[in-house]
């Protein structure tokens, strides 16, 4: 499941579903977003270029 989170990306300007699935990672691997700063720097992550 971390790689799942680490590798997990928006599809088709999806982003409803990719915030619950993103949600629901983090809450599986605490480990991956230990603090609030480094969750969202995942999430971010996970965003497709033209919506950053």
């Amino acid at each position: 499941m971390e790689n799942e989170l680490w590798n997990l990306r928006v599809k088709e300007m999806d982003i409803s579903s990719y915030t619950t699935h993103f949600n629901e990672l983090a809450i599986l691997c605490p480990g991956m977003v230990p603090t609030e700063r480094k969750k969202v720097e995942a999430y971010i992550r996970g965003l497709s270029e033209n919506i950053k």
